[in-house]
């Protein structure tokens, strides 16, 4: 990257991807959108503009702690990701969509009851 598309970046951080096997890399976003570049494969890298992202559904465990997030496609696609600070992804992913567009992932709880 140079420096001009640097400068554009809201967030870059280590992430892993869990596509069949954990995928580790840096996740990056962006005005563009998200993007997940594997550490070792560039195959198996991922792009996806603001207009591509129809959801972007957070797990947060009972102490209130976001582990992993799943970023939903405009086709159905499910990108599974966790970060070390997830929060702070979130909080980037937030300046770029609606606020219905995030939302939390359903408790084991309320899936055992149905709810």
């Amino acid at each position: 990257m140079d420096n001009e598309q640097d400068e554009q970046i809201t967030l870059k951080m280590a992430a892993t991807y869990f596509a069949g096997a954990p995928q580790f890399g840096k996740l990056t976003i962006s005005p563009t959108g998200i993007q997940f570049t594997n550490d070792h494969a560039e195959r198996l890298s991922v792009m996806l503009a603001w207009g591509e992202v129809n959801q972007v559904v957070a797990s947060v465990s009972m102490r209130k702690k976001i582990s992993r997030f799943t970023v939903i496609s405009q086709t159905g696609n499910q990108y599974p990701f966790a970060a070390k600070d997830a929060k702070a992804v979130l909080r980037a992913i937030r300046t770029y969509l609606k606020p219905e567009q995030l939302v939390r992932a359903r408790g084991v709880l309320a899936i055992f009851r149905g709810h």
